[in-house]
């Protein structure tokens, strides 16, 4: 407590933070701080990490997870000049800068006009493999009391494409639709509360998407996730024109519907792509 205090005091000269600290071996230290109590001075912020680092001789790493979501900010492209300007000069702090939308952040740090551009290496990460997916929901049954066998575990991780939230999700349905062994009417069933819980949502967005988007999204659930601007696909799908294609591309991409990578369109909720599937009696 008394380190916490110092440091506050050292570090925060122009803020008003609060504290809480957790008890126990896995105690937290937090700060808040009040937007009206606040005398704002966003470089010392901006600056805080690397002044930590510098007065304690020790190095530090910092992760911003979802960090696309700058741009919807009131002056994002401004604060990301700002962030840019002190961080480059940074010696003793790595920034660890990701998030879930592929696009976004590809135009963030690889389009030339944008302040990221070049700031650092980029990685992109693949899914989680099935397997490990598989032996994740295994080893979590086992531990609760339930076995689900192999077959239907791989089926939960490929109903879901491997995306990690909802593999979690639909086996947390799976877990209380079975009893002690997982059986196929439990994945079934499973798969339903699963679309119901979201349906109410996924009903919301289907009804702000245009015809073009609507068929667009069509051609995706049919299997054609390549050159869906060409003349044929366009046509085939009554999607009017290659323009209007990419103006359509570009509305899904924002509304965080599809991603794009290598050419290839995708959807980026995969259960949201069982309902629309459903809905048109697609596959």
């Amino acid at each position: 407590m008394e380190d916490a205090i110092s440091n506050a005091a050292k570090y925060f000269k122009n803020l008003v933070p609060s504290f809480s600290l957790g008890n126990g071996m896995d105690a937290n230290f937090e700060v808040k701080f009040k937007a009206d109590e606040t005398n704002h001075s966003p470089e010392e912020l901006i600056n805080l990490a690397e002044t930590i680092a510098k007065d304690k001789e020790i190095k530090l790493v910092v992760c911003l997870d979802e960090f696309q979501n700058v741009n919807d900010f009131a002056n994002g492209l401004a604060f990301q000049k700002k962030l840019r300007a002190y961080w480059q000069h940074h010696q003793h702090v790595v920034y660890i800068i990701y998030g879930s939308k592929l696009s976004l952040m590809s135009d963030m740090f690889s389009k030339r006009k944008m302040p990221f551009y070049n700031f650092g290496d980029i990685f992109f990460l693949g899914k989680i493999s099935k397997e490990h997916l598989v032996k994740f929901i295994a080893a979590r049954f086992e531990q609760t009391g339930k076995h689900i066998e192999t077959v239907y575990a791989a089926q939960i991780a490929d109903m879901m494409e491997c995306h990690p939230h909802y593999v979690q999700h639909l086996s947390h349905f799976v877990w209380h639709a079975c009893d002690k062994k997982v059986v196929a009417e439990s994945v079934s069933d499973a798969i339903e509360l699963l679309l119901n819980s979201y349906a109410p949502m996924f009903q919301r967005m289907f009804e702000e998407l245009s015809r073009i988007q609507v068929n667009y999204l069509k051609a995706i659930a049919d299997g054609n996730t390549t050159l869906l601007t060409s003349r044929a696909k366009v046509a085939k799908y009554d999607m009017g024109t290659p323009a209007s294609v990419l103006k359509a591309i570009l509305g899904l991409e924002k509304k965080e519907i599809i991603d794009r990578l290598n050419s290839k369109t995708e959807f980026l909720d995969p259960v949201f792509k069982i309902w629309f599937k459903k809905l048109f009696k697609i596959g």
